[in-house]
């Protein structure tokens, strides 16, 4: 995955670009895990729940009482 297709966030944090720049690595990494069978699906599945607990605990600071769910 490429950086740029992720949110810019270096206006909110001052490692923004190190974020999205590690972040697209982990998903690039998965993509290609995924390719050779149901180990590397079950990492991209893993991480998958990662971005969710983040997303959950960023979620939880605006007050709101839902979860985010995978789509």
């Amino acid at each position: 995955m490429q950086y740029d297709k992720l949110p810019y966030v270096g206006d909110i944090c001052s490692t923004g670009f190190e974020l999205r720049t590690a972040s697209a690595d982990a998903i690039s990494a998965v993509e290609v895990a995924a390719g050779y069978g149901d180990s590397g699906k079950a990492s991209a599945a893993t991480l998958r729940d990662f971005f969710i607990a983040c997303a959950n605990a960023c979620h939880a600071v605006t007050g709101a009482t839902k979860t985010v769910k995978v789509a």
